[in-house]
């Protein structure tokens, strides 16, 4: 697929408009993994009913109880007649599917004493799906063939049906008795008639919303209510090879699709996610959580499929196994390997529910209380219209303005939001040969929109009734008291091409690619005056404001604190450089590009004290921080992500957790009945957030579950020791990762006994490849606690 494609396949899914009223949950605690049961065997299939799961090996059937999710036990075993490729549950049979076409059926009736029963030719290619229905089963083999078969209960499967959907089926699913199709041409759903109707399969509807010169593929299917979860995959064109066409690229993309008849064909499409996994996807659902599985697994929060929420932590498996997933009643199984763990859920407390209301299709530049969104008009050139909204009252935003921009090969045009401040907003127009920027004021009626300035300035800053304009060389005010007759300020030279300007208060810092720092104050907008000037190290960058002060980050771990009057003060150190502060008073949150986000107060400027309460974040960039409910270092922080959408970071307590969602949420402003993100509102319900607990009293503060010595010896070559303890036993990680956050090597992942423990680690990866000289960061985790220190590998 060109890139072009590829850039509008993915344009037309996150252009889709959400409208919903979804109920909103809070969660008790986090979900977890139970401790393992050990197979005989690996287990390749997996399939469930209440109470119960069956496995299938490569030479037998086993039955495991996990009506007690926490102990699940092996009762039943049975040869195989051949090898499982597949395999369902039909009432009183575990259907299993062979690579020789046939089906085989085990009674299960007395779970501990599951027993071959029959076999039912089926066709001459490998069964690679296999659904029960009400009276049939219906298979999808190696060659695409969808078959559907009568089954009456306690009988063998009979004569049945070719259905053809107009293209290869890759997957079967199950949805209130019909059959869901899922390949080629989509999602297909079908009508299977009853044993004793003589008629018929037929094809209701087909949803198919990618254009069809693109190589997504639907792969497979999961039900919840009346929402069908797709997992595809990304196919590439590839030189023939045989009989095939194309290879896998990726499979990471889930779609979820309403299934209901009364839903318009072009609302069909409700939501999609992300999961950064290659391989075969596996899903399973069940009544309060769904998942999806290549090498990491994501837990969604059933109460909004379609806003894309998930839980946190994320479920990580190990990239080494094949993970399977089967739902036995409300209970979700894994099986990696030998090893099957249940999943342990906490109840669901509901809540009023929220009309969230979602504008025309992407938000972007996000600022204050203002949004701009496109709206695709001519896809052949990325011709959009872009829409100006407010969002005054939350649940009614407004529609100010539009602009018509393009993109071509030959010419570009922009519209974004770069300031705002309550009913006042500076957006920019850029085109080929000019820029402008623009004063929207909503508070007087009319509207007021006044042309400000030209393409000779870069930046925009909006405080009460001034604007703080930046160009390359120097700096202008603008007194916009009168928002229709806005005054400007002499224009203030600055030496040197100013590469990167902020505001703090009333100073605006100005550092230039001569590695200058100048400090204006501008707190007169007719008069801005030079405080002072002076040299910084190659390479800084400015981050805050914090506490009303400029951090000056080196961007290799130390940021050092600049006050008002431009006096260097005190420093604080990090893993790596800062990606961007909120502030509040003198407390700010830090979000360190290869560590994660952590409270920092500032109350005293030459010591300024991180508090030590990292959420560690696996290396993912951090563009956006806000403060959510809370008081002091007892608060939320939310925190918009590349590629992974919204965290919200708990610091209520003395253990930090995160909590997520799958939209992207690069920009972001915490509204009074929302969260406006980058794309569009989020429900604030619920404690503040959904998913978050009540906040936890300092007084009632659990102690510190896990420790972690300083790796020594450090610098080492060739082996380091690492030394942690745990106060209970628990599951307990420890990984090492370079300093982009990329997990390099897994020394430990399973349960551990409370006490002293020691690993060691040879400076190689998980494959056994040496890797090169460098900082590593070494975390270990347990009981959602996170602890992290540093290791110097010297070759």
């Amino acid at each position: 697929m060109n890139r072009i494609a590829l850039v509008y396949l993915l344009v037309a899914l996150a252009a889709t408009t959400v409208s919903a009223d979804p109920d909103c949950y809070r969660y008790e605690h986090v979900s977890r993994w139970t401790d393992a049961l050990t197979l005989p065997a690996p287990a390749a299939h997996a399939a469930g009913w209440p109470g119960h799961v069956a496995c299938a090996t490569a030479d037998d059937l086993l039955i495991v109880d996990v009506s007690d999710p926490a102990a699940p036990a092996m009762i039943g075993q049975t040869p195989l007649i051949e090898p499982a490729t597949a395999m369902a549950i039909a009432g009183n049979y575990a259907v299993v599917g062979s690579a020789a076409g046939a089906l085989y059926l085990y009674d299960i009736s007395s779970p501990a004493d599951p027993a071959f029963t029959a076999v039912a030719p089926h066709s001459v290619a490998r069964i690679r799906d296999l659904q029960a229905g009400p009276g049939w089963l219906a298979t999808a083999d190696a060659d695409g063939v969808l078959r559907v078969q009568r089954h009456p209960e306690g009988g063998v499967p009979g004569p049945g049906w070719i259905v053809d959907p107009g293209g290869e089926v890759h997957g079967v699913a199950l949805w209130k008795g019909r059959l869901l199709a899922v390949g080629e041409t989509g999602l297909t759903v079908i009508a299977v008639p009853a044993p004793d109707d003589p008629g018929d399969p037929v094809i209701e509807r087909t949803l198919q919303p990618a254009p069809e010169d693109t190589y997504l593929q639907w792969v497979d299917a999961a039900v919840l209510g009346d929402l069908a979860l797709v997992a595809t995959e990304w196919y590439l064109p590839i030189e023939p090879r045989g009989d095939s066409r194309y290879e896998p690229f990726e499979t990471n993309l889930f779609l979820s699709v309403r299934l209901s008849p009364a839903v318009p064909p072009a609302d069909q499409l409700a939501g999609f996610f992300y999961l950064n996994a290659a391989g075969q996807p596996a899903l399973a659902a069940t009544g309060t959580v769904t998942a999806m599985a290549g090498t990491e697994a994501m837990l969604l929060d059933p109460s909004d499929l379609e806003m894309g929420l998930w839980l946190e932590p994320r479920l990580r498996f190990d990239s080494n196994m094949e993970s399977r997933l089967a739902a036995a009643g409300s209970v979700l199984v894994r099986t990696d390997a030998d090893q099957l763990r249940c999943l342990e859920t906490a109840a669901l407390e509901a809540a009023p529910p929220l009309h969230v209301h979602v504008p025309d299709q992407e938000a972007r530049n996000v600022n204050g209380r203002w949004s701009m969104t496109s709206d695709t008009d001519h896809p052949a050139d990325f011709a959009y219209w872009k829409k100006l909204w407010y969002f005054g009252d939350p649940m009614a935003p407004a529609l100010v303005d539009s602009h018509y921009y393009f993109w071509s090969l030959e010419s570009s045009q922009s519209a974004g939001v770069v300031a705002a401040d309550g009913p006042r907003a500076v957006i920019e127009l850029v085109t080929d040969t000019s820029a402008e920027f623009l004063l929207y004021d909503v508070g007087v009626d009319p509207i007021v929109k006044t042309t400000i300035t030209n393409d000779e300035f870069r930046t925009a800053y909006l405080t009460g009734d001034r604007i703080v304009m930046a160009a390359t060389d120097g700096i202008a005010c603008w007194d916009i008291t009168d928002p229709a007759a806005p005054t400007g300020g002499p224009f203030l030279p600055l030496e040197g091409y100013a590469s990167q300007t902020l505001l703090a208060g009333d100073r605006l810092f100005a550092l230039t690619i001569q590695n200058v720092l100048w400090v204006v104050d501008v707190s007169d907008p007719a008069a801005p005056a030079l405080v002072t000037s002076f040299g910084v190290p190659d390479g800084s960058r400015l981050r805050g404001p914090a506490a009303g002060m400029l951090l000056l980050d080196d961007g290799a771990g130390t940021a050092t604190v600049i006050d008002a009057a431009g006096q260097v003060r005190g420093t604080v150190t990090g893993t790596g450089p800062i990606s961007t502060v909120v502030s509040d008073a003198a407390l700010a949150a830090v979000a360190w590009r290869d560590e994660g986000v952590d409270l920092v107060d500032f109350s005293d400027p030459d010591q300024p004290v991180r508090l030590g309460r990292t959420v560690f974040l696996d290396g993912l960039y951090v563009y956006d921080l806000d403060w959510g409910a809370g008081t002091g270092d007892q608060r939320l922080v939310y925190a918009g992500l590349s590629e992974k959408g919204l965290r919200v970071l708990d610091f209520r307590g003395p253990a930090p957790r995160a909590y997520g969602n799958g939209w992207k949420a690069y920009q972001m402003t915490v509204l009074p009945e929302g969260l406006l993100t980058g794309r569009g509102l989020l429900p604030l319900q619920c404690d503040d957030l959904t998913g978050v607990d009540d906040p936890v009293e300092p007084d009632s503060a659990l102690p510190e579950l896990l420790s972690l010595s300083p790796v020594a010896p450090n610098p080492f070559n060739p082996r380091a020791v690492i030394r942690f303890a745990t106060t209970r036993a628990d599951q307990v990680t420890v990984t090492l990762h370079d300093l982009r956050g990329r997990r390099v090597r897994s020394l430990v992942n399973g349960p551990l006994a409370a006490g002293n423990h020691t690993r060691s680690w040879n400076g190689a990866d998980d494959s056994g490849h040496v890797l090169p000289s460098g900082t590593y960061l070494v975390r270990v985790a347990a009981g959602g606690e996170v602890k992290t220190t540093k290791a110097q590998l010297v070759r």
